[in-house]
């Protein structure tokens, strides 16, 4: 999957490098959708509007509109 070079350079700050955290806050909504951690690869599921993984404890929330909405997806 293509992503932009500011996407991409603060996923490897969070989950590579882990220089900085990911911005935490809570959906109003439910996101919905199969969702990964960038940084441990496992299931992360959402719960009460945050997309957090189980093993590293980072919410993925801050990148889920970016992943959706501006990077291309095969059809």
């Amino acid at each position: 999957m293509y992503l932009s070079q500011r996407l991409t350079h603060r996923l490897e700050e969070c989950y590579v490098a882990k220089i900085e955290r990911p911005r935490e806050f809570q959906f109003s909504f439910q996101v919905g959708g199969d969702w990964f951690c960038p940084g441990c690869g496992v299931r992360t599921p959402e719960e009460s509007g945050v997309v957090r993984c189980p093993e590293c404890g980072l919410s993925i929330n801050e990148f889920i509109h970016e992943l959706v909405e501006r990077s291309p997806h095969k059809r």
